[in-house]
């Protein structure tokens, strides 16, 4: 789009790549969409080819589709609900905006807004009261950014993940549930 070329070379990368990735994802429920429905999609997967993809005809909602990120997918995914209506809500959890600090764009349906204690930066969360009409946002306390990441688990350590930056005055496996307490919550209010 026209709005890469008004930012500097450095924004741009970064604005460019949510974009492409915003586009991504729609095309992805697209398939869904084609596959719900049954119509013959092409398998560019050649290990897999031979499979019968009429199994997912009518196995899917997609009445009810959510978006969900972390960080960088955080602000992707605000991004993609303000260009495709199909999605019901977001869930943006630490949202890096920085790549898309000067981007004008809105996002006019429901958005929980998840942030870790230490990665709740002014800029960040300013940015997204900016762009969103209908926002939730909720804070949890003794969190890092990277405890919403799968490598925090891999290590047994709570020092070993203090050290790698991975947990703070918490536990990994508390902070996760308190989220997935959040979103469930929040998903069956709206």
């Amino acid at each position: 789009t026209t709005e890469i070329y008004t930012l500097s070379l450095h924004d741009a990368l970064p604005i460019s790549q949510l974009l492409l990735r915003a586009g991504e994802i729609s095309a992805a429920l697209d398939l869904l969409i084609k596959l719900n429905g049954g119509d013959n999609v092409i398998n560019v997967l050649k290990e897999e080819a031979g499979y019968d993809l009429q199994h997912f005809k009518g196995a899917m909602n997609l009445d009810s589709c959510y978006l969900m990120g972390h960080s960088f997918g955080g602000t992707t995914v605000l991004l993609t609900a303000s260009k495709d209506d199909r999605f019901k809500a977001v869930v943006a959890i630490d949202p890096w905006m920085f790549p898309v600090k000067e981007h004008k764009f809105s996002v006019d349906k429901p958005v929980l807004m998840i942030n870790t204690e230490f990665f709740e930066h002014k800029n960040n969360v300013s940015k997204v009261h900016e762009v969103c009409t209908d926002l939730d946002t909720r804070v949890i306390e003794g969190a890092v950014h990277l405890v919403h990441t799968d490598a925090p688990l891999l290590f047994t350590s709570r020092l070993v993940k203090q050290a790698l930056g991975m947990e703070w005055s918490r536990a990994t496996e508390s902070i996760l549930t308190e989220n997935h307490d959040i979103l469930l919550k929040w998903i069956k209010s709206i």
